[in-house]
């Protein structure tokens, strides 16, 4: 199943919540607090730049990838 990490502030995380359920998909949400919660190792382990929203499926994983100009 499918699991969006995502945080009520961010405003990234509302459109990818909306796609999913538009598209039908089954998912799970997992809410982050951003006290904290962004830089514990396991979310950094699928989040290396510590964004929310990330978007998990099984060994797939969608992250906000930050790039320097």
């Amino acid at each position: 199943m499918l699991k969006l990490y995502y945080t009520s502030l961010s405003i990234y995380s509302r459109p990818v919540w909306i796609t999913l359920i538009e598209k039908g998909c089954d998912f799970e949400l997992v809410s982050m607090k951003l006290d904290g919660d962004q830089v514990q190792p396991d979310f950094l382990a699928i989040s290396p730049f510590n964004h929310v929203p990330v978007l998990v499926d099984k060994n797939f994983t969608v992250i906000e990838y930050e790039r320097n100009s």
